[in-house]
């Protein structure tokens, strides 16, 4: 095999790997160094690959279409500062926890520190931001190297998948010939060796499956009992996009009689799920000094990021004295410094499990009678009303009754991606929750305002 050819069936291994460990996507910013592996990546039938010639606005466009699959995506530039492009988009990833597959071409090693053109030190280029960092070994057509790239590719994607999810980077030196020679290019369904058999039919070489953090069983009793003496609780959900969360949380509500403040990126505002303790307009209520007072809680449960709004924020620092609990399997998110616990494992399992254990036992009358909620709600009806009529009475245009009345306009299933700065804002004080599943995204992870459009387009 010519030594080209050798290292197409190298590289077309490790694409032939991702897109059997659920891959479907590359994104794909055209240069000269990455030809094979952009070249494997179209040939291969079951692979998508998305040409973008701006690599900012394709690293973004990349973040937006890994939020809307919920899967990993990879993106691919060629050496030197267009890799350097990628930066703030895998930045937002990073603190997001969008699954990236971040692929480099590179020189090889006798190039680089020579001045030789179009070649940086790309190294653990992104830091920190990146969950992992391989400089791949350059391409070899043994089997070694062959089961060697393969492994490092399912490695990759269970890294970028492993919660908290993030961004991964591989670093591919290339020699040339960059170009493959017709005549003996290995075929697709060759470039697994007969030593992987048992692999054949799309069945990764090697798979890492995560798992589920599963929270200690002495921990949800206790916190059961004392949630259940705690009658003045709140749920506080910021930014999230786990599927099952907002059904597990709305019944741990349900069952304790606390109120949940949804975010409206939290994908709890709006859906088919029973919303009866859902409050959406808490930040205009929550302007409001008596309200604040009157409305003093005694424990605080928190889930996904941190919300958008403010006077949220500040009604929580205005009853530091409450005790707070984050439900977070990664990450440390707690601005205030006010939280006093951490459980590391799924929300939605937590939830689901502390509103077994409360059903399970018992309940504090106080807690039973319903009326710490009762008055949230009462409030809350207040201040949609006040809210409703004050927008009736705006006749300029107005970002606020915008946001009102795309509520009314979107269908059932539609995707909203919204911007940072006072949109995202906006749509907290102003989008009323429905019954409609609309989904609702933003780069929060950072919070950035570049790359909306791009990161809008992908998902």
């Amino acid at each position: 095999m010519k030594p080209e050819n050798a290292a197409y069936a190298y590289v077309g291994a490790f694409i032939d790997e991702l897109v059997r460990c659920g891959v479907e996507d590359l994104v794909l910013c055209p240069g000269s160094r990455s030809t094979p592996l952009a070249l494997s990546a179209v040939r291969h039938e079951e692979m998508t690959t998305w040409t973008l010639i701006d690599e900012r606005s394709a690293a973004f466009f990349a973040l937006g279409l890994a939020r809307g699959r919920r899967a990993p995506v990879a993106l691919l530039s060629t050496s030197g500062t267009a890799a350097a492009n990628f930066l703030p988009a895998v930045v937002e990833a990073r603190y997001s926890r969008v699954p990236l597959v971040l692929l480099t071409a590179d020189r090889p090693h006798e190039l680089r520190e020579s001045g030789a053109p179009q070649t940086i030190d790309q190294n653990r280029l992104y830091g920190t931001h990146a969950k992992w960092f391989v400089d791949v070994a350059l391409p070899e057509a043994a089997d070694l190297l062959l089961r060697y790239v393969r492994t490092v590719a399912g490695q990759a994607v269970g890294t970028a998948l492993d919660v908290p999810e993030g961004p991964v980077h591989l670093n591919f030196p290339l020699r040339e010939p960059l170009v493959p020679s017709p005549e003996d290019l290995p075929p697709l369904e060759d470039r697994a060796a007969p030593a992987w058999e048992g692999r054949a039919g799309g069945v990764p070489y090697a798979r890492a499956h995560p798992g589920c953090r599963v929270p200690d069983a002495g921990l949800i009793e206790r916190l059961a009992r004392d949630l259940q003496t705690a009658p003045r609780g709140v749920i506080v959900c910021g930014p999230a996009d786990r599927p099952g969360l907002p059904g597990a949380v709305v019944r741990l509500a349900g069952t304790l009689g606390y109120p949940v403040l949804a975010d409206p990126l939290s994908q709890v505002r709006c859906g088919r799920h029973d919303r009866r303790t859902v409050i959406d307009v808490y930040d205009p209520l929550l302007r409001v000094g008596r309200v604040v007072e009157r409305l003093a809680p005694d424990v605080i449960v928190r889930i996904g990021g941190v919300p958008v709004s403010k006077p949220l924020m500040q009604y929580l620092q205005r009853h530091a004295s409450a005790r707070q609990i984050v439900l977070d399997d990664g990450g440390w998110n707690d601005p205030t410094r006010l939280a006093g616990e951490f459980i590391r494992a799924d929300a939605s399992r937590v939830c689901l499990d502390l509103a077994d254990a409360a059903a399970g036992t018992a309940r504090d009358l106080s807690v039973r009678d319903g009326r710490w909620l009762a008055e949230w709600q009462r409030l809350a009806g207040a201040a949609r009303d006040g809210l409703e009529r004050a927008l009736r009475g705006v006749d300029e245009p107005f970002e606020g009754k915008v946001f009102s009345e795309l509520a009314r306009l979107l269908p059932d299933g539609a995707l909203l991606y919204v911007g940072n700065s006072m949109p995202v804002r906006d749509l907290d004080s102003f989008f009323p929750g429905s019954a409609a599943g609309i989904r609702i995204l933003g780069n929060r992870g950072a919070s950035g305002i570049d790359g909306l459009i791009s990161s809008a387009l992908g998902a």
